[in-house]
């Protein structure tokens, strides 16, 4: 992400009383993304896992498949689908909890 001057006269805003307000600057690159917790949409997953996009549904319906929602959107974390891939790929109905809780017992380490 390239870093652009932002002119004076925009870090202010008007304010109630009439003056103005210094707008608080952050630095975009200062929050750390941890690249673990990449969310993938559900064309993504379905590569990941070498899985058609219906068998991901399916999978994703009856809760075998680690996933999260987020307002309408279904995403699924990559170290989740990697995490069960190495627990078999169980398609027991249920079993994401099972895959999420034993990756998080391990610390997030697969």
């Amino acid at each position: 992400m390239k870093h652009t001057h932002i002119p004076e006269a925009s870090r202010t805003r008007p304010s109630n009383t009439g003056g103005t307000t210094e707008i608080p600057q952050t630095d975009p690159m200062s929050h750390s993304i941890n690249p673990a917790w990449r969310l993938l949409d559900r064309s993504s997953a379905a590569v990941v896992l070498g899985i058609g996009t219906r068998l991901l549904d399916q999978l994703t319906g009856c809760n075998a498949m680690p996933s999260v929602k987020i307002g309408t959107r279904r995403l699924y974390r990559e170290d989740h689908l990697l995490a069960w891939l190495d627990a078999g790929a169980p398609q027991t109905p249920g079993s994401a909890a099972r895959v999420v809780r034993d990756f998080q017992r391990r610390g997030g380490r697969r």
